[in-house]
């Protein structure tokens, strides 16, 4: 019984029941995305060391694109994983959600600070039921600040700083 219980394909994710979703493209990644998920939440997610190298590891099977030397922290959130691509030299934080809907590209040497919000969704005040998708980007060696959120549809510029950085006074 706990086999079936801990067996991916058994497993229900949000994702899954999204009207969007590409079912063939979903169903490869989802035991992977489980994965993910269990990972972070054991206490060997949280070993710094191994935590970088296996993450950047999943996400080479998970993203659309996934550069050299990107390093993703603990507790990152993914949806779909097949509509993000990540550029070379990448930070992106803890805590970060990635809402991977309508696709979000992430240009060489950005960072996103922890517990930003990036979407690739977006919804009419009316009908929370119906999501427009719509891609979004941020661009090479953009910062995203901590807590901030990138809505759908943006592009952050190549070197725009995005939220507040008090170290620098931007």
């Amino acid at each position: 019984m706990l086999t079936l219980a801990l067996d991916p394909e058994n497993i229900t994710l949000e994702a899954g029941h999204y009207p969007e979703v590409n079912r063939e493209l979903y169903a490869r990644r989802k035991p992977l995305l489980w994965f993910w998920q269990m990972f972070d939440r054991s206490p060997v997610g949280l070993n710094h060391w191994l935590g970088l190298r296996f993450r950047c590891m999943l996400g080479r099977h998970l993203f659309d694109h996934m550069g050299n030397g990107v390093r993703i922290h603990h507790g990152v959130d993914l949806v779909y994983g097949y509509n993000l691509k990540i550029g070379d030299g990448v930070t992106i934080r803890q805590g970060v959600l990635l809402n991977d809907r309508g696709g979000i590209t992430i240009g060489k040497g950005a960072v996103i600070g922890s517990f930003a919000r990036v979407y690739s969704q977006t919804y009419a005040p009316d009908d929370y039921d119906h999501a427009t998708l719509v891609p979004t980007v941020i661009g090479e060696r953009a910062r995203i600040g901590s807590h901030a959120i990138v809505l759908a549809g943006h592009t952050v510029k190549p070197g725009e700083a995005v939220g507040a950085f008090p170290a620098d006074g931007s």
